[in-house]
């Protein structure tokens, strides 16, 4: 962390909810003090949150300096412009800083250089068995937040399984009539259609490894609601055994969106794509920026997906680092970008990559995957005589 940036000044942080405390978290590792906590919610003004007395902004812009720096922790970037209003009405003339802003500069930097020297070594079987005790909350998400006719999502849903043209920006201009375009990680199904134009199709899949109960779930939303409409079926695909399923030099292109924080190896994942791609075909991914750590570690939420100060691809957690750039650039062009959403969801924005295939990785990257996939077998055996699991299915689906 610069040293510079707030040395001669107190330090305030706007927002008392989770991104306003974790930011107070994070300036607490770093050494740094918050003298208070702001919030316009009057009903948390004389309380403390983390030992942090919160109080109202015109009880302490009196005393407020142009050395002091706000640091703004809120949802969206609507409320942050009417803070940032708020705080010019009330003469506060110190150094702002937006959630975003403050997470490139200080917070993204402080963690990648306090763990670029980690290792990359995940112990697949430990991630493997936190994913398993953790998918029912996928499943229980679409089924009741997006199949379900009441669920937030329900909208979204329905867009989702009616799609019929290809709407990815990020390829849609790429992508040619025949192409094999995998959407992996897509979730209840494909968010894309295949359709190009009136004449002209791709050959789309969606592949995820939860496809059964997705499947079951599509096909229990036809029966009751859509009997005369076909969901197009979600094939079974694992991330870290990709190539094991669909070979070498299968796909033109490749989608991931917002899965790989998802995974049990982002790594092994990304390079499982890379060998199921044709040489100059392009694996794209689109994520929210650094979820894991926006979720607190919580469950599947396990990796955070970023772009450092250099605008290379780095996969970060409390124990593990990669510059997925500097260690795959022999095979792929790597590109990235970061964009800011205005969203509740994802107050960090969102980053994009894109990997267009040069060569074919060697093998010494792949030594793992007949034990892995033996490993996974064992795992989802071992979930399938579990009663608890079978019980927390049936009561998911209300069987």
């Amino acid at each position: 962390m610069e040293e510079t940036w707030m040395e001669d000044g107190k330090i305030y942080v706007w927002g008392a909810m989770w991104r306003g405390r974790q930011i107070c978290s994070f300036l607490r590792r770093a050494g740094k003090k918050v003298e208070y906590i702001i919030d316009n919610n009057k009903a948390l003004h004389g309380s403390k949150a983390d030992g942090i007395s919160v109080v109202g902004f015109s009880s302490i812009a009196p005393m407020l300096s142009q050395t002091d720096t706000i640091i703004i922790g809120t949802y969206t970037a609507d409320n942050e412009q009417q803070i940032r209003a708020q705080m010019r009405d009330g003469g506060f003339q110190g150094t702002v800083w937006g959630s975003m802003e403050f997470h490139d500069k200080f917070e993204l930097p402080y963690f990648c250089n306090e763990k670029e020297h980690y290792p990359y070594q995940t112990d697949f079987c430990h991630s493997l068995y936190l994913w398993l005790d953790n998918i029912l909350e996928e499943v229980e998400f679409w089924e009741k937040e997006a199949a379900g006719a009441q669920g937030r999502f329900h909208q979204h849903y329905l867009e989702r399984i009616k799609s019929k043209n290809f709407q990815c920006g990020r390829i849609k201009n790429m992508v040619k009539n025949g192409d094999v375009v995998l959407d992996v990680g897509s979730g209840i199904c494909s968010q894309y259609g295949n359709r190009l134009s009136e004449t002209e199709q791709i050959v789309l899949k969606g592949i995820d490894p939860l496809a059964p109960f997705y499947n079951h779930i599509n096909q229990r939303f036809e029966k009751e609601h859509e009997p005369d409409f076909k969901i197009a079926p979600v094939e079974f695909g694992f991330f870290e055994l990709l190539s094991f399923q669909y070979g070498s030099a299968y796909s033109d292109y490749i989608l991931i969106d917002n899965a790989l924080d998802h995974c049990i190896d982002p790594f092994a994942a990304i390079v499982e794509c890379l060998r199921v791609l044709k040489a100059g075909g392009t694996l794209t991914t689109a994520h929210h920026v650094d979820e894991a750590y926006k979720a607190f570690y919580s469950g599947l939420h396990q990796w955070n997906i970023c772009c450092d100060a250099n605008g290379d691809f780095v996969i970060w957690n409390e124990k593990n680092y990669i510059n997925v750039t500097k260690k795959l650039s022999e095979y792929a062009d790597i590109q990235t970008s970061k964009v800011m959403i205005n969203s509740s969801e994802m107050p960090f924005g969102s980053v994009i990559c894109n990997l267009v295939k040069k060569k074919e990785i060697p093998e010494e990257y792949f030594i793992h995957e007949r034990e892995r996939a033996g490993m996974l077998m064992k795992g989802f055996m071992e979930k399938l005589s579990d009663l608890r699991f079978a019980l927390g299915y049936l009561k998911i689906m209300s069987l």
